[in-house]
């Protein structure tokens, strides 16, 4: 007897959107959103969403009751096809349905099969009818699902030769074989005709194109018509019996194809997909993954990451995100507005505002992070460092879950870093620092114009030298030569990265600053200062270290302009109104009397 392995898969590589699942009307939203926590999936499109009231009423229960967890698409209503007016008025009424929150139409292997006009003659799939349809779901840039015939067995005799007889037995209405039908060639023809008619409008060809028999043709036809996609829903146990030639195909393809199921969301199900698709697991059986299509067992595909992180969720984030575009200019313009309030002071404004942004962004990775920022850099303009630290770190978990691909949770590292600075915590900032890099040393994304780890080393170096020489200033005998030896070694290691990188002059004369300070050396403080173009630098933290440079070095009037520079600066960001804060302190100094500063390390904090 063949025994093979059987890997467990209860979570995804990455965050799911399960483009094609049907919830109807009857769904317990908040049941549906305890199951795709529990999986992994981050977002379900319902393709039940219909039209008119209906629609709108799903709209409010799913979409807007959870934000970015729900995404519903219209239906179109067939009935008075004969009319005249049928186009202009099923157009009209698509219309009230996409600004109601509809996020795309659905079409059902209806559409060619069996919706007929009055004499008998079916709707053809290019019908011109439909044409008013197309064009306005590319004027809303909303993408058509478009369920086009079926398997190819469904198009052939039910007898002992077809492989899906037993689906046929039970499910007698899917057989289309026959006089009354048309082949399933001429349907996928028809189809294709409208994607070749539309250029502008984006179709997803449910079920693999509803041809993943043929893999050789849809590949033809994703080479030939660029605003074409296809899911991968209902059709794992074809593909799995080919698993090299999907394989290859899924990798060369890997932009134009998304995730999708076509079933009623539960862990067991997503499981299933999971180890389809990551594992290397042999003959096994998917039938638990939809319903039993075949006596045969599959093989998984074993897909690289990158291109299970496309697949996962970046194909759908951009197809989805082209008929965004309103609501994200509404979050946005709330964005501005707050950071505007930040700016000018008015800190109680800027939380009411910050309060509807957060409601609007929902469903928005990188807008919530913005208004997450935000939040923790309002608490930081009032002075309420720990609040800030909490804040940035309840969003750590979730930054964590997209280490590999975004590089939010190595940023809010940075952010916390500079937090525990602003404490006089330089151990934690350093541990932060280090937890950082680590971050990144796992993720696969960039930065613009400049290699990954390039700007992480770069940082690294020069932030951890930094940090060492203040360090120093706080400890005694062998620990403070320790220090000492480490932050050298990170500036020498900084400059070297510098030169290979080719510049950063102003972060060198800066980093000269506090070391010369630190050694007491004021001429060499005030050279160092005097290197830094502070006019064209926009760098809060080379500014206030060029004040101290200047301001040791008693270049007093110098050291002014700067500082009025730094109060200009056209930019929200907490380590602003930190660094304003630590001038003010080094100015108030006395011996004895200093609070906490980079100028001051052995200070102490309010």
């Amino acid at each position: 007897m063949l025994k093979t392995k059987v890997t467990r898969v209860s979570r995804p590589a990455f965050p799911v959107i399960d483009i094609h699942n049907h919830l109807g009307e009857s769904a317990d939203p908040g049941e549906v959103v305890r199951v795709l926590d529990q999986a992994g999936v981050k977002a379900v499109i319902n393709l039940d969403g219909g039209w008119g009231k209906r629609l709108a009423r799903l709209v409010q229960r799913f979409d807007r009751a959870h934000p970015g967890r729900f995404y519903t698409f219209a239906l179109l209503d067939f009935d008075g096809i004969d009319d005249d007016d049928w186009s202009a008025r099923t157009a009209a009424q698509l219309e009230r349905d996409f600004k109601a929150g509809a996020k795309g139409l659905k079409f059902h292997k209806s559409l060619g099969l069996t919706i007929r006009y009055k004499d008998g003659r079916l709707m053809r799939v290019d019908d011109p009818k439909l044409d008013p349809i197309w064009r306005l779901c590319a004027k809303y840039k909303r993408p058509v699902m478009i369920h086009t015939a079926d398997p190819a067995a469904f198009f052939t005799p039910l007898d002992r030769y077809n492989e899906r007889w037993h689906e046929l037995n039970a499910h007698p209405d899917w057989l289309f074989h026959g006089d009354r039908f048309p082949s399933r060639e001429k349907l996928l023809e028809q189809r294709n005709n409208v994607i070749a008619r539309h250029p502008k409008t984006t179709f997803i060809g449910a079920h693999f194109g509803n041809n993943p028999e043929d893999l050789e043709t849809v590949g033809r036809w994703l080479d030939r018509y660029p605003n074409f996609y296809v899911d991968i829903d209902a059709r794992i146990s074809e593909l799995g019996r080919q698993p090299f030639s999907a394989r290859r195909f899924i990798i060369k393809h890997q932009d134009r194809i998304m995730f999708g199921t076509d079933t009623f969301p539960e862990a067991g199900v997503y499981g299933i997909y999971y180890r389809f698709l990551e594992t290397d697991d042999e003959y096994w059986d998917v039938a638990g993954g939809h319903h039993r299509q075949g006596f045969w067992m599959v093989h998984s595909l074993s897909l690289p990451r990158d291109v299970l992180r496309k697949l996962y969720h970046r194909n759908a984030e951009k197809v989805l995100a082209a008929g965004r575009a309103p609501e994200k200019d509404r979050v946005q313009a709330q964005i501005d507005r707050t950071r505007a309030a930040i700016k000018a002071g008015r800190l109680d404004e800027a939380t009411r505002l910050l309060a509807q942004a957060r409601a609007w962004a929902r469903g928005s990775w990188s807008q919530t992070n913005t208004v997450v920022k935000l939040e923790a850099t309002i608490q930081a303009y009032r002075g309420q460092y720990d609040a800030a630290a909490a804040t940035l770190l309840a969003r750590l978990p979730a930054a964590a879950e997209r280490r590999a691909d975004d590089w939010t949770e190595w940023g809010l590292h940075h952010d916390l870093l500079l937090l525990r600075v602003a404490r006089g915590d330089l151990v934690n900032a350093l541990v932060e620092l280090r937890q950082a890099r680590l971050v990144a040393e796992q993720g696969s994304w960039t930065f613009p114009g400049r290699t990954r780890m390039m700007q992480v080393r770069l940082g690294d170096a020069w932030i951890r030298a930094h940090l060492l020489r203040l360090r120093a200033e706080q400890l005694e005998g062998t620990a403070r030569a320790a220090a000492l030896r480490y932050a050298n070694d990170a500036r020498a290691e900084y400059r070297r990265l510098a030169k290979q990188d080719g510049g950063h002059l102003d972060s060198i004369a800066v980093l000269d600053v506090i070391f010369a300070v630190h050694d007491r050396d004021k001429a060499a403080a005030l050279q160092a200062a005097r290197r830094v173009d502070y006019n064209k630098n926009t760098d809060v933290e080379d500014l206030y270290l060029t004040w101290v440079g200047l301001d040791y070095g008693g270049d007093k009037a110098t050291a002014e302009a700067v500082h009025a520079r730094m109060k200009k600066l056209d930019y929200v960001y907490a380590g602003i109104p930190l660094r304003l804060r630590w001038v003010q302190h080094d100015k108030a100094a006395r011996p004895g009397r200093a609070r906490w500063t980079p100028r001051h390390p052995n200070g102490r904090t309010r």
